[in-house]
């Protein structure tokens, strides 16, 4: 189990997609805001597995805890249990990277992220760069960076609010 502070501890938040002996590269699904490890992705990792020209690659779809709402309040948002912050998912997940039972044994990864899953990615590849020589080598095995829909210049909320009431506004009367 990982790394996480207690109080964000989950029983499980990752799984390994149709895990091939002695392959040296690894994809790493990282959700985003809200999302699931699991469920975020969907079939679309074990979609990957069946495709016989990436025999070479194992999948492992890895997650942090992200529900803001108790059971209680579910229809109102962001009230709840609170998230843990970008560091420490981010430190968690160069933990597990460098996990032999996990993610340590890849010679190559390829890192995937949607949302705040890219911002996790970012944080921990900007961190890696100015810690110990073992974060190097993480860094030294990370071959490509994809992200979706990361918010890589922040969350425009006023902008949307803005356009939002433009079409309001102008809509006929």
């Amino acid at each position: 189990i990982g790394i996480l502070p207690p109080r964000f501890s989950m029983e499980k938040y990752f799984e390994r997609v149709d895990r091939r002996n002695n392959n040296e590269t690894c994809v790493v699904f990282v959700h985003g805001v809200l999302g699931h490890y699991r469920e975020t992705w969907g079939d679309f990792p074990y979609l990957l597995a069946q495709d016989a020209e990436l025999n070479h690659c194992d999948w492992i779809c890895w997650g942090y805890p992200s529900n803001l709402q108790v059971p209680k309040f579910s229809s109102i948002p962001f009230l709840g249990n609170r998230m843990p912050s970008l560091s420490s998912v981010s430190e968690s997940l160069c933990a597990d990277l460098k996990n032999p039972q996990i993610g340590g044994s890849y010679k190559n990864l390829i890192l995937v992220g949607h949302s705040m899953g890219g911002l996790v990615l970012m944080k921990m590849i900007i961190s890696a760069l100015t810690q110990a020589e073992e974060d190097v080598i993480l860094l030294d095995r990370i071959r490509y960076v994809v992200l979706y829909a990361t918010p890589s210049d922040g969350v425009q909320l006023p902008n949307i609010f803005m356009t939002i009431r433009c079409f309001i506004v102008n809509l006929p009367r």
